[in-house]
């Protein structure tokens, strides 16, 4: 595996324009070697002594239910309006590639033989919270299998594509690889190209390899909230196992509480236009001790110690606290 030190990846030659920027493709760069901050100390570094430890850090994988009715991608529709301005973004173009980017990386982990630095064999990988997206357990389901190895099924809901991303979605705020003819915002404003059948191959179920030392792991926000934000009521845990898809703000909401609603009863964005979808089981809300039996523990790795605390906030919102 090449290193960042040796090699930087960076934007590329254009590959279309939109009437706003360019889609470029992906270019190497040079690479980009450590350097000695002589300005917060002397210059005399001590010559490196053996390694403690090694290990890869991974963190905020997101592994996403791109599909699930508990997604409010139609907020992305608010982005000017600075009333929703913490809760975007809500979906992004690349989110159906997740599961294979992260395939990817485990991959590349595997492939380092020793520290760049110290040539000590890697020890372990730490995944620092936010593993999944919207606390549901089939995103949990596919984590455990990029990690440990097993068979990621990337669909839910019905067989195939069935998201905002599809060709005919009422919307052209999210980037349509299929179409439409007149294109979409990502395609006409950003230069994005257009990509047939590109949904239905990355649904497909594919064997994942999974890190070959081991990992410890941490739970973030995004394992306890509903996008990292909002708190599972009753309601809404009924509402992602279910088939009812909003598409569009209730007639009646009140921007001036967006956040406040989302924190606390985030069911309400539910409560507009709708479409019918494919009910998932496999959708419900995680239980907090099924993705971390412990939520605080400590691993030890030779002579070093990791401590993992749990500072998710329960309460909801993204920022943290401890007990």
């Amino acid at each position: 595996m090449t290193l960042t030190t040796e090699r930087r990846l960076g934007a590329g030659a254009a590959l279309g324009t939109g009437t706003e920027a360019a889609y470029r493709a992906v270019a190497e760069a040079t690479g980009e070697p450590h350097l000695v901050r002589t300005d917060l100390a002397a210059g005399d570094a001590v010559p490196l002594g053996p390694a403690i430890a090694c290990f890869a850090h991974l963190t905020d994988l997101h592994v996403t239910d791109a599909q699930s009715p508990a997604r409010f991608e139609f907020i992305n529709q608010e982005w000017r309006d600075p009333r929703f301005r913490e809760l975007l973004p809500m979906q992004r173009p690349q989110e159906m590639l997740n599961a294979h980017a992260i395939g990817a990386m485990v991959r590349a982990i595997n492939s380092i033989e020793a520290g760049a630095m110290t040539g000590s064999p890697l020890q372990m990988a730490v995944m620092t919270g936010d593993a999944i997206d919207n606390t549901q357990r089939n995103e949990l389901t596919n984590f455990l299998a990029l990690l440990s190895g097993g068979t990621v099924r990337p669909d839910s809901g019905a067989p195939g594509y069935d998201g905002v991303q599809r060709a005919d979605w009422r919307s052209d705020i999210y980037w349509k690889p299929d179409g439409p003819p007149d294109g979409d915002t990502f395609q006409n404003a950003l230069g994005f190209p257009r990509h047939p059948g590109l949904l239905d191959e990355v649904v497909q179920p594919f064997h994942a390899e999974g890190l070959r030392v081991p990992w410890v792991a941490c739970r973030g926000n995004h394992e306890e909230l509903c996008q990292g934000v909002g708190i599972v009521t009753p309601a809404l845990a009924r509402a992602i196992t279910g088939s009812r898809k909003p598409i569009a703000l209730p007639q009646a909401f009140e921007p001036d509480t967006a956040v406040e609603t989302f924190v606390h009863q985030p069911e309400q964005f539910m409560s507009g236009p709708f479409l019918e979808v494919e009910a998932d089981p496999e959708r419900r809300p995680i239980e907090r001790d099924e993705f971390m039996p412990e939520a605080y523990y400590a691993q030890d790795v030779g002579d070093v110690r990791f401590i993992t605390l749990d500072t998710v906030c329960t309460e909801g919102g993204a920022d943290g606290s401890i007990d």
